[in-house]
């Protein structure tokens, strides 16, 4: 069984932050639109995961291949994960090597 958990953390990071980092995951994710058996859905995805992982996102028929997480991910992991009690930064060890 897969799980996934979301939380609502308000005004983790101030407004200036949450735009660029916004701006950074518009600009600088590689967004796909998948195609079903009816052709492109209406939505475009980016499934981004660790290195070391190479799972793809599933949903129904439709199949995204995963991409690395960039480094504007694992800089915005590093400051929200905390405020959610994550402290391994495992994610993005790879940054580490570079």
């Amino acid at each position: 069984m897969r799980r996934c958990f979301v939380g609502f953390l308000p005004r983790t990071l101030g407004k200036e932050v949450c735009a660029s980092f916004f701006e950074k995951a518009l600009q600088g994710a590689e967004w796909i639109q998948p195609a079903g058996p009816n052709g492109p859905i209406p939505r475009k995805t980016a499934w981004m995961v660790f290195f070391e992982c190479d799972c793809a996102y599933r949903y129904d028929r439709i199949e995204v291949k995963p991409q690395q997480y960039p480094q504007w991910m694992c800089t915005l992991m590093h400051w929200v994960m905390p405020c959610c009690g994550i402290n391994e930064q495992k994610a993005c060890m790879f940054e580490t090597s570079r």
